[in-house]
């Protein structure tokens, strides 16, 4: 397997699905630094599952069409690497391929939980509610927070509906563009949720309160923390309790 140009997307898409890991032996291949100033050591090799020269291990078998695909290239440590390609006999394209889709498989299957075995814990527990006059500050909140929730009265007219519907659906909009849009962007959005916020309280007499909690991701016998922003409207009655310090389930 001698050294090719291999294009920087085929690379990406090797050494994600691949994890980090020889697909043989499953070593990690890059190795932190022993010491401070040390750079990382990358033992890991970019092989060809049927080689680039016709000589090479394997070369003479099946297509040589898109050799340098991500579909032809193999990532192994630098031992398994010299084993490989020394028994291609042994190690044929059909069982390198083999080898590669249970690896990528069972990289898969460890990145990527099942949704039953994922909970979030804590949306049980009382939230206190503050109130919310800046769509700058009620942005930031959104994009600082990993998922959002939201809570409305009952009984809402058809007006109410349509502009409470417009406000969340901005919130969630703004919140998932968050990174992408940079300074500029982000202060656009807050002024657009400035201007619903506004129109809730004046024109519907409705008001906005929101906070921010921290719950629990579980899952695969780990434990995370996760961020969630909880957004309730309340009419401006009931705010003015809640002004004073009540918390508020949601």
């Amino acid at each position: 397997m001698v050294g090719v140009a291999i294009s920087d997307r085929n690379r990406k898409i090797l050494w994600s699905l691949s994890g980090n890991a020889c697909a043989r032996c499953q070593a990690q291949l890059v190795e932190a630094p022993a010491a401070t100033g040390d750079p990382h050591a990358i033992v890991g090799r970019e092989c060809h599952i049927v080689a680039q020269a016709p000589l090479g291990p394997r070369g003479s078998s099946g297509s040589r069409n898109d050799l340098d695909g991500s579909d032809n290239l193999i990532l192994l440590c630098a031992n398994c690497h010299a084993v490989v390609d020394g028994q291609p006999d042994g190690f044929t394209p059909e069982e390198l391929r083999r080898i590669k889709s249970a690896h990528e498989q069972s990289v898969r299957s460890q990145r990527v939980p099942s949704m039953l075995d994922v909970s979030l814990r804590g949306r049980d527990e009382p939230v206190l509610l503050e109130p919310i006059a800046s769509g700058d500050a009620l942005l930031r909140l959104l994009g600082s927070s990993h998922s959002s929730v939201h809570d409305y009265p009952d009984g809402l007219s058809a007006t109410q509906r349509e502009l409470v519907g417009d406000f969340l659906q901005s919130c969630q909009d703004w919140s998932e563009a968050y990174d992408d849009i940079g300074p500029k962007g982000q202060l656009e959005g807050g002024q657009h949720l400035q201007e619903h916020i506004n129109s809730l309280l004046v024109d519907e007499n409705l008001a906005v309160f929101a906070a921010k909690r921290q719950l629990t991701l579980a899952g695969n016998g780990r434990e995370l923390p996760w961020f969630e922003t909880v957004v309730k409207i309340i009419d401006v009655h009931e705010a003015g309790a809640q002004a004073s310090g009540r918390s508020a389930q949601v």
